[in-house]
């Protein structure tokens, strides 16, 4: 894809970045996750990771010794394990989701950077008011990392956006490692018609220079609109971080 960028800055606090700096970008990003069944819960395989970048250097703002300021291209393999009691994986009213993985971007694979990164994301489903209101609280835990001494800045994980931390922007905010804490209360409206109330809190921040910054916090809500019987769901929501900035945002699958 060729898309317009802003790069605001690395950590949890850009605000003494100044001006964004806007750059376009000639990007892919390929990911496979094979796996096996080790039983009707657990599974096992391999995580595959491909992305590469050019940055036109014609019309780029990006500070010169700024690494991702470039081309890259990176290249991982890792184990992944993942385990999923969930009784519908796109709408479920109950269960567990789980999933670790872990993946290496080696030169010798052919990557420009020496990279190791991780990703852990738990999720919790439990049925609410069943008699009367059937509905469904859900909870998700996400960290995700990427450790090493050259990392382009794109790789670096940021909070924000349709997914995670819903009413922040996203790329704002990115660095080593971040995290995520999401709860949503899911209920039924009309017909085919549900709603959603949401919150979020997480931030970034870099294990060689750890600081405790303030968290940032997000909420909001939104409808479902149910298109099959296998409870897919056109989603649409608003939401608004502690700042008072928001945006909508329109998709085909769940947040999470």
């Amino acid at each position: 894809r060729i898309f317009p960028e802003k790069f605001y800055g690395i950590g949890a606090d850009t605000t003494g970045f100044g001006k964004p700096c806007q750059y376009h970008s000639l990007n892919f990003y390929v990911q496979l996750q094979p796996q096996f069944y080790i039983n009707n819960k657990w599974s096992a395989g391999i995580w595959i990771s491909t992305m590469g970048e050019w940055i036109n250097q014609n019309n780029s703002e990006l500070p010169k010794d700024l690494c991702g300021n470039d081309k890259y291209l990176e290249i991982g393999l890792g184990p992944i394990v993942q385990y999923d009691s969930r009784d519908n994986i796109f709408w479920p009213s109950k269960g567990i989701f789980f999933r670790a993985g872990y993946w290496y971007y080696s030169t010798y694979l052919g990557s420009t950077y020496d990279i190791k990164a991780f990703n852990v994301d738990a999720r919790y489903f439990v049925p609410a008011f069943k008699r009367k209101f059937p509905s469904v609280f859900a909870f998700q835990l996400l960290c995700e990392g990427r450790l090493g001494n050259n990392i382009p800045f794109q790789l670096l994980p940021s909070i924000g956006g349709r997914d995670v931390l819903r009413g922040q922007l996203q790329n704002v905010y990115r660095d080593n490692i971040m995290y995520a804490v999401q709860a949503e209360y899911r209920f039924p409206i009309w017909a085919f018609i549900k709603g959603v109330v949401f919150c979020s809190i997480g931030d970034v921040l870099n294990p060689y220079n750890f600081k405790i910054a303030e968290p940032k916090v997000t909420f909001g809500l939104g409808l479902r609109f149910q298109i099959n019987q296998n409870k897919t769901h056109l989603r649409l929501d608003f939401g608004m971080n502690n700042k008072w900035k928001s945006g909508f945002y329109f998709h085909g699958v769940e947040a999470f």
